[in-house]
């Protein structure tokens, strides 16, 4: 997906098909990139994905997501040690950066989605980082920018991106951006989640050393599924079996795949 929507945004209308669906289908808090109609038929669509699956768009389709994972992962290996994270609950920032943001949509302050929106901001790093892009050229002038204030803003994007995935993982995800904090009301009732068995697990911490969202608490037994990013780390490092991905017994849509019993006249 990353490779897709890096195509997308240096060859524009002339990218493959396929990079073109991808580009098509990413979400933004903002107009800025491309029709309304556009934008609220990919929002449709991910959000009924987010109450069926949870939050797999910020997990595998989010380039900028991504982007962080693959600066994650490349310090591990320079370092020839796995990236440690920590378990903290979720914080209020987010709210307030989300309110701050629609405010600045709705005053027409574009420069805004060019720092913390995952897709403008990332197509504006790729554009500034390459020198090329059609599409992503038309960003700094629909947001009002000029060249040079376009190329500080994607220093700036990059440079928070590299430096929340260092230092905190995935926190940028569910503290600064607001499509994550949109997707993060679905998240958290939906159909399927991330549980934690305590009968099964023996607390040696594993899943929360590998959880980049920081939403795994061992001591109370419970996972914060509107801040989990579904990376399944967890589930893959757990020797346990302790931690599953499953049907949410008290999420919105689960009911609707419960068989009803009848009773016997």
């Amino acid at each position: 997906m990353l490779a897709e929507c890096v195509a997308f945004v240096l060859l524009g209308v002339s990218a493959p098909a396929h990079a073109r669906v991808a580009g098509a289908i990413q979400l933004s808090a903002s107009k800025l990139t491309g029709a309304l109609a556009t934008s609220a038929g990919a929002w449709i669509i991910w959000m009924v994905v987010t109450l069926l699956l949870g939050r797999v768009y910020c997990a595998s389709f989010c380039p900028a997501g991504v982007l962080q994972d693959v600066v994650s992962r490349g310090m591990s290996l320079v370092f020839r040690r796995p990236l440690r994270y920590r378990k903290h609950e979720g914080r209020a920032v987010r709210w307030w950066v989300l309110t701050a943001y629609a405010g600045a949509v709705v005053a027409g302050i574009g420069v805004v989605a060019l720092l913390v929106d995952p897709w403008p901001a990332f197509m504006n790093v790729v554009e500034q980082v390459s020198g090329h892009g059609s599409d992503a050229r038309a960003i700094a002038g629909e947001a009002g920018l000029g060249l040079l204030a376009g190329f500080v803003c994607g220093l700036v994007s990059l440079f928070v991106f590299v430096g929340f995935a260092l230092a905190t993982g995935r926190d940028f995800c569910n503290d600064v951006c607001p499509v994550g904090s949109i997707l993060a009301l679905a998240s958290g009732r939906s159909a399927m989640h991330i549980e934690l068995y305590p009968d099964r697990c023996t607390g040696c911490l594993a899943c929360e050393d590998v959880c980049k969202a920081g939403c795994i608490d061992i001591k109370s037994r419970r996972v914060d599924n509107a801040r989990c990013v579904r990376c399944f780390n967890c589930v893959a490092e757990c020797g346990e079996d302790a931690i599953r991905y499953q049907l949410n017994p008290n999420g919105i849509i689960t009911p609707m795949f419960r068989r009803t019993r009848t009773t016997p006249t």
